[in-house]
């Protein structure tokens, strides 16, 4: 039996954003989810909101922009 090629997170993470509804307010959770804002379209104007009440953000900051103080509950941001 031949299986398909397996996805890995990243793939996943694409495949995901491209459901997302424009103009949306989207929790993408903890860890994989959170991936899709890597992938968002800029155009469809997805904003989301993080288990620590943050509203409104748009993709994680680059690492060496981070500020500890503006955190996600998987420690991103």
């Amino acid at each position: 039996m031949k299986f398909p090629k397996k996805l890995n997170k990243d793939n996943i993470a694409y495949r995901a954003s491209m459901e997302l509804e424009e103009n949306s307010y989207v929790n993408l959770g903890i860890g994989l989810p959170s991936l899709c804002a890597k992938y968002i379209d800029k155009k469809k104007n997805i904003r989301f909101q993080a288990e620590n009440g943050v509203l409104g953000f748009d993709e994680l900051s680059q690492s060496n922009l981070q500020n500890p103080d503006y955190m996600d509950a998987g420690g991103q941001f």
